[in-house]
This record gives structure tokens, sequence and C-alpha cells, in this order.
């Protein structure tokens, strides 16, 4: 595969992903199941230093969320943002 296809291939797939959260997103159903993931990840909750394997294992939930997160702020073309996901989230 030349490096041109391999660009076309990646931009397709980003494409295809962004297309992917849009639908999640354009829906309360899908909207409410980002929120709870979002929750389970304790994205905006402190890490608890109660020892250090419960502490690895929230740290990699919550980079699970955080990587969400990036990836619905990146699709532009919804309705809804990962601000209002944020908002959801946290009450607001």
């Amino acid at each position: 595969m030349t490096e041109e296809e391999q660009a076309r291939q990646i931009n397709f797939e980003n494409e295809q992903l962004n297309s992917d959260w849009a639908s999640i997103l354009s829906t309360a159903q899908g909207q409410r199941i980002i929120v709870r993931i979002l929750e389970s990840c304790n994205v905006f909750a402190p890490l608890t230093l109660s020892n250090e394997r419960n502490m690895i294992l929230s740290e990699g939930k919550r980079q699970i969320g955080l990587l969400i997160l990036r990836e619905i702020s990146a699709v532009q073309h919804i309705d809804v943002s990962a601000e209002k996901i944020i908002k959801k989230l946290i009450g607001g």
C-alpha cells in the first residue's frame, strides 16, 4: 500500500469513527449510555490512594473516560457537544 493509499485509508477510518460517534450521540439513549460510561470511569472524581492496585485500576478507567471525551470533542458536525455531555455528567 502506498503512502497516499494509507493516508486515504486513515482518513476514511477517521471519518467513519466520527460518523459512528455522531450516530451514538444523536439520540437521548446514546447520550445516556455515554454519560453512564463516563460516570463509571470516574473522569471527574479524585483518585483515592487506598492502595496502589486500586489507584492503578482507577487511573486506567479514568484514561478510558478521557479517551471517550477526546473522541466526542473531535466530532464537530453533531448537535450534542462534549460540554453538554459533561454538564449532564456533573449535573449542570
